[in-house]
């Protein structure tokens, strides 16, 4: 087992994933159908059919939640990631979708940094205490958010910060842009949510 997991949150297709692999409720039944290289699958399965379910149960191992519970499956797969030793987690099928959902999964990845949140066109994640070196991979823009009172400093953007105090009901930080390759983005604390745009 590797340090990195992917954990599949849809029922829908989202492309070659190389690695291990965690389906997320329905997200189970997607990387079953394709092939993936499954290592668990997490959640209530209020939404797959039950020969589906039964196929994954002779497979891999199944975590099965109540449907009333207090987290969301996204949440429980990783937490169960995190106990397997995995510490680097990308979620598909976290973004778009129902609001509230999108929602609880950035607040998720703002919890958790070991999260990333990918889809075709975004990439969301989470910057802790400390500097960072941010590589424009050819992203239209890049937007920071708060979820707690945060302060950071920006800089190498067309729109730099200095020791800006970002909290939690502030958009100052959308739609900024790479005013070179690299941006350094220092967070003197707090913890600050980036989310990476190809327009």
């Amino acid at each position: 087992m590797g340090t990195h997991v992917t954990l599949i949150c849809r029922d829908e297709h989202v492309g070659l994933v190389e690695g291990d692999v965690i389906g997320v409720d329905a997200g189970a039944a997607r990387a079953l159908v394709e092939g993936m290289k499954l290592v668990l699958a997490v959640g209530d399965f209020d939404s797959i059919e039950p020969s589906v379910l039964e196929a994954l149960r002779q497979r891999i191992p199944l975590e099965i939640h109540p449907t009333h519970k207090d987290l969301p499956d996204s949440a429980l797969a990783i937490e169960a990631a995190l106990r397997l030793g995995y510490t680097d987690i990308t979620i598909l099928g976290g973004l778009g979708g129902r609001v509230d959902h999108q929602h609880a999964n950035l607040v998720l990845c703002a919890r958790y940094p070991q999260v990333t949140l990918v889809d075709s066109s975004t990439v969301v994640k989470a910057f802790p205490k400390g500097s960072y070196r941010l590589t424009n991979d050819h992203y239209d823009y890049f937007s920071v958010f708060a979820f707690e009172p945060s302060e950071l400093s920006i800089k190498g953007s067309v729109y730099p910060l200095d020791h800006y105090r970002l909290l939690p009901n502030d958009i100052l930080g959308l739609s900024n842009r790479f005013a070179e390759n690299t941006v350094e983005l220092t967070v003197h604390d707090g913890t600050i949510v980036v989310i990476f745009t190809k327009a």
